[in-house]
């Protein structure tokens, strides 16, 4: 849950700097990191119930 949270205030976030400096790369980059982390959570939760 913890996580969830942490991801909705990064979206929160990222948003905020998006809608402040409309530039492509940022979209990118913003769009890169944010599909990082998703992969991040599901990496961590998979191992959690591997160790479990």
């Amino acid at each position: 849950m913890i996580l969830i949270e942490f991801d909705t205030k990064v979206e929160m976030i990222l948003v905020k700097m998006l809608t402040e400096e409309s530039d492509t790369n940022k979209l990118i980059y913003a769009w890169f990191f944010h599909v990082t982390l998703l992969s991040l959570v599901f990496v961590h939760s998979s191992w959690k119930e591997k160790v479990a």
